[in-house]
């Protein structure tokens, strides 16, 4: 056997090597007498036999340094199972898919021994015990670990059964003798400066930190990431539900019995589909009892016979395990042919002792791979792996995941309210135990504490009532149910990238472009303490896909009235005797305290309920049924269903009600959206009524008024209070109708007659004025705004600014501005372009606005857009992409600040100034006014950028710097208002 390289060493040159190659040297000999012995080792696998020698060695040497307590050998198997999972892509453990990609490259898990020549382009990994650690750094070795690693690279520690490395915490010791002093920080300031890279983490991971100790609570203060302990994991449903099985039977008869519960649950699986094989694990006290109880089982399961299980069967108090003995006889399984069945599945052959700590690796892989398609074992001897029998059991009730039709979360428990399921079973584990009363008190009071088993658990028997079940309703009835069904995908495929966005070069621009998703703002609200910590990629990509985040709120007391009888009066706080009530279905109810709130509601109100209804019936949903959501298919239980049979209603009117009753945690609603309207009543307040003669036919309305006025005046009424109409409210409501649609038609009739050049979005002008970009940032704070309002079913709003936006910056300001040039300017002129190119947008985004409140005109002024491109050209308005964007210029937000908090003020000073001037009889038009303004503050002089004369349609404007007398003062400036001596045509001011 060629031994590799490393281990020749010539003594004589290097004196300083001479005890280490003696160690070596003597390590070759002891592994070569090895292979002797076993000879079924090749020589292909000596190399990895001596590395993993060596790997032993190395954990032994460090067995009893201060800050761990787990041997040697556990800490190598646990090494090499953790770089099993990580590494080996063949393992069944494997954590990663088997092609890794970060931000679309493909990267690999390399395992390193430092990380001075790793590549930045790999995941590099260094596994080690926390003794191996500490020995690396401060005994440095050829290729280990050492302090430069810390100081030079940015390195994340993930500590795994952390709470090992805190026996010095505990202890409150200060002396540098073990690894956690090393890894916590307690460490030398010349220890410090060498590692301080301060972007090193340290990350730790362990079920049993114990807060009790003063030291560990100090020393994890303010550090706490997450703490998630087992009764809450228990409560959540991620775990087994724990029972313990007592009997008086003999070793073997217990052992029998856990066989008899293990095949049942493999059945149970089959029977569903699922390839799960279950395990049992027998512990011993010693070595010399397991394998004395190894023997004895595997004779007793040789010998076994149906007259045995006969037996068992005569005398079986558990309810668990008759239901074994029912199985078999309702499936026609005999006893003969289930003894065949134990003596194949429980065999020598499918069972394995590790009871000493000098195991093969062949056994530690069977051990490791329990879970595995060709792993058969059934059956663990085993001594002193788990000195607490509470340990054992809490490493035991790990859930087994499983998914089924009717439950796609596979890691938590689904049979909790449906005792009766046969799947039940294999949601549980069972501990067998001898007779001793006190035993299982202790066992039980620390698998409380542990939070392993709840404090109280019962189980309650409910019956439907047997009046119930003579009605015709019982016998007749039935219920509305949706069923979830998988979409074939095979007629689904990719469309075109290229056909549909011809525009893109690469996806990172359909990602960052405002035109496709870079303008897209998601707002997430919540409570405080849920958005104080940044969101996850996981929540992130939830937001992404579902557009809702949803936080679930615990309520410390949900669990107080659950599983309490409501007709009992020494259980329940909230007492009902809902056994003489003939419209509650069971004669009982043990359901939470919002649920029994809910039935005493019923009660209150049921005299009310049958002034209406023939036949009302109120059933608790336990577990009888699911609904789906339409949207993604996710199922939800309701927890009631109230039946309600209409009086006099010769179709037999029927009501099927689904009811989640919930209580409000917080100040924000347990729903995601809740509605709710007002009343319909006259323009004097009072309710509809024939009688009063002021009904208002909606169909009159139509008529009159046009579905659109209609439609308009639902809009501009809070629907969330009474709401009037009358025949006066319409007309009002109909003048503004007449308002919007002359605004659309003004544009529609301008955007008619277009410049020859422009025949593409691509053709409008790119600079406009400082007034067109101040009337399209008002267009678009129109649209979100809009938008916003829609997702919110808030219409008011939407309606009054959009009349806002159509009379005040349109009509008064922007578009009565323009006319001037649109009649008088060239069809190709600059300015004529640029105002065409606002018409173009506001169209556009007035459109987006009316179209889901105003359909028929938004479709009308649509069908006659003259142009076909861009948002046009569509065969419906409810089809064209108004997705454009508006480029506005630089410093936009200062131009905007001038606009707002200059000229408009200034405006209205000159109005007031001009109206004067009119009523004393100095002009009669505005465009015959000469203007003389004086600022009050000179630094507001900066309208360099706006045509004031245009803006204001005035004939002169001239500022200065003193003011005149029988000036107008306003509260920005000066005016004085005289008449032009200029002679002026009826449009052009030239």
């Amino acid at each position: 056997i060629e031994l590799p390289l490393k281990y020749k060493i010539k003594l004589e040159k290097i004196p300083i090597l001479e005890k280490a190659a003696s160690d070596l040297l003597i390590e070759r000999n002891k592994l070569i007498a090895e292979r002797d012995a076993r000879p079924n080792i090749t020589s292909k696998d000596y190399g990895k036999a001596i590395k993993d020698k060596e790997r032993e060695k190395e954990a032994q040497e460090l067995e009893n340094a201060e800050g761990e307590d787990v041997i040697g050998e556990e800490c190598t198997n646990i090494i090499g199972k953790t770089r099993d999972n990580f590494l080996n892509e063949l393992s069944i453990k494997y954590l990663f898919n088997k092609v890794l990609a970060l931000n679309g490259k493909k990267i690999s898990l390399k395992e390193v021994e430092n990380f001075q020549t790793t590549s930045e382009e790999n995941i590099n990994i260094c596994f080690s015990t926390i003794q191996g650690l500490h020995s690396h750094l401060n005994t440095p070795r050829e290729n280990s670990l050492t302090y430069e690693d810390f100081q030079e690279q940015k390195i994340v520690l993930i500590s795994d059964e952390a709470h090992h490395i805190n026996v010095e915490t505990k202890a409150k010791v200060q002396t540098n003798t073990g690894g956690e002093i090393t890894i916590s920080g307690q460490i030398s300031q010349e220890e410090k400066e060498e590692i301080a890279n301060p972007q090193n983490v340290l990350l730790e991971f362990t079920a049993t930190v114990d807060f009790n100790n003063p030291n560990i609570l100090k020393k994890y203060a303010g550090r706490l990431i997450y703490d998630y302990p087992l009764k809450k994991f228990r409560e959540d449903g991620y775990s087994k539900e724990v029972k313990v099985m007592q009997t008086d039977a003999g070793l073997f008869d217990r052992a029998l019995q856990a066989v008899l519960l293990s095949q049942y649950r493999r059945k149970i699986f089959e029977k569903n589909k699922l390839v799960i094989k279950p395990v049992i694990l027998f512990k011993s006290k010693t070595i010399n009892e397991s394998k004395v109880f190894e023997e004895e089982f595997i004779k007793g399961i040789r010998n076994l016979t149906a007259k045995k299980l006969s037996e068992i069967s005569a005398s079986a108090q558990d309810d668990t395990l008759k239901k074994v003995f029912e199985y078999l006889e309702n499936n026609k399984i005999s006893l003969e042919n289930f003894v065949i069945e134990l003596q194949e599945d429980f065999s020598s052959k499918k069972t394995i002792s590790v009871n000493s700590k000098e195991e093969s690796v062949e056994k530690q892989i069977l051990v490791n791979t329990l879970e595995g398609f060709h792993n058969e074992c059934r059956v663990i001897f085993a001594v002193d792996k788990l000195n607490e029998e509470a340990q054992l059991i809490g490493r035991g009730a790990r859930y087994c995941p499983f998914k089924t039709d009717d439950f796609d979360n596979a890691y938590q428990r689904k049979y909790d309210r449906d005792i009766q399921n046969e799947m039940r079973i294999c949601e549980e584990l069972y501990y067998h135990s001898t007779y001793n009363p006190r035993y299982i008190q202790e066992l039980t009071s620390v698998l409380v504490k542990t939070g392993i088993i709840p404090e109280r658990a019962v189980e309650k028997k409910l019956f439907v009532k047997k009046d119930f079940k003579n009605t015709k309703f019982y016998k007749t009835g039935f219920l509305f149910l949706n069923e979830k069904e998988k979409y074939s995908r095979k007629d689904v495929f990719e469309l075109p990238s290229s056909k549909y966005f011809p525009n893109l070069d690469t996806l990172d621009e359909f990602i960052s472009q405002k035109e496709y998703l870079g303008d897209i703002k998601i707002v997430v609200s919540g409570l405080a303490n849920q958005l104080e910590q940044p969101l996850t990629p996981d929540e992130e990509l939830t937001i992404i896909s579902d557009k809702v985040l949803n936080f679930a709120t615990d309520n410390e007391n949900k669990e107080r009235e659950l599983g309490k009888s409501m007709k009992d009066v020494s259980e329940t706080n909230i007492y009902l005797d809902i056994s003489s009530k003939p419209w509650y279905v069971f004669d009982d109810c043990f359901g939470t305290s919002e649920e029994k709130h809910f039935v005493k509601y019923i009660d209150k109100i049921y005299d009310k309920l049958q002034e209406k209804y023939d036949e009302i019936y109120l059933v608790r949903n336990e577990r009888f049924f699911k609904l789906y959501t339409f949207e993604d298919g996710s199922s939800l239980e309701p927890d009631y269903i109230l039946f309600l049979q209409q009086k006099n209603s010769p179709r037999s009117f029927h009501y099927q009600i689904f009811v989640e009753p919930k209580v409000i945690l917080t100040n924000q609603a347990p729903y995601q959206q809740v509605l709710s309207h007002g009343f319909v009543v006259d323009e004097k307040g009072q309710k509809m009524s024939k009688s009063l003669g002021n009904v208002i036919d909606p169909e009159e309305i139509i008529n009159k008024f046009g579905a659109d006025v209609l439609r308009l005046w639902v809009v501009s009424s809070d629907f969330t209070k009474e709401i009037k109409v009358s025949t006066s409210i319409l007309e009002k409501v109909q003048e503004n109708y007449q308002k919007i649609r002359n605004t659309l038609r003004f544009l529609l009739g301008n955007l008619t007659n277009l410049p020859p050049e422009l025949k593409s979005e691509k053709d409008l002008e790119k600079n406009l004025s400082l007034v067109d970009y101040y009337t399209l940032h008002q267009l678009e704070k129109l649209v979100k705004e809009s938008e916003q309002n829609y997702t919110k079913y808030n219409f008011t709003p939407i309606y009054s600014s959009l009349l806002n936006f159509c009379i005040n910056d349109l009509s008064s300001f922007y578009l009565d501005i323009s006319k001037d040039n649109l009649y008088c300017d060239p069809i190709s002129s600059p300015r004529r372009k640029q105002i065409i190119t606002t018409f173009y947008y506001l169209l556009g985004g007035l459109l987006k606005v009316i179209s889901p409140i105003l359909p028929y005109l938004a479709e009308e002024i649509y069908q006659n857009i003259p142009f076909q491109f861009g948002f046009a050209g569509q065969e419906s308005v409810y089809l064209a992409n108004f997705s454009f964007t508006i480029d506005f210029p630089n410093n936009f937000e200062k131009k905007l600040e001038i606009i707002n908090n200059l000229f408009f003020p200034l405006r209205q000073d000159i109005f007031q100034a001009l109206e004067k001037a009119r009523q004393e009889k100095t002009i009669t038009a505005n465009n015959q006014a000469k203007l003389t303004i004086y600022l009050k503050k000179k630094e507001q002089l900066d309208y360099s950028e706006l045509n004031l004369v245009e803006l204001l349609g005035v004939a002169e404007l001239k500022f200065q710097e003193k003011s005149k007398e029988k000036m107008h003062e306003g509260k920005l400036c000066f005016v004085y208002v005289e008449k032009t001596e200029k002679e002026r045509c009826l449009r052009c001011r030239s």
